[in-house]
């Protein structure tokens, strides 16, 4: 390996310049705020439900769904 001669930071500048980077960061945030965003909604439903006199019996199971699917795609995927 050649030795290092200085610090630079001309690699950081063509990756932040990469159009194609910045399309996966927006890929990745899109997909990261829907699922936080179906996330709250699914837990707030719930929790409503409970507050208004419903049974979580069956209605828990799509609470812990959400915490189950993740683990299910990575394995079959």
């Amino acid at each position: 390996p050649a030795p290092w001669t200085s610090f630079s930071l001309k690699w950081y500048k063509e990756l932040f310049s990469s159009p194609h980077i910045w399309q996966a960061f927006l890929n990745s945030l899109i997909v990261a705020l829907s699922a936080t965003f179906l996330s709250l909604s699914m837990g707030v439903g719930l929790i409503y439900y409970h507050i208004m006199g419903g049974r979580l019996n069956k209605l828990l199971l799509l609470f812990y769904s959400n915490a189950v699917v993740p683990e299910i795609v990575l394995a079959v995927g």
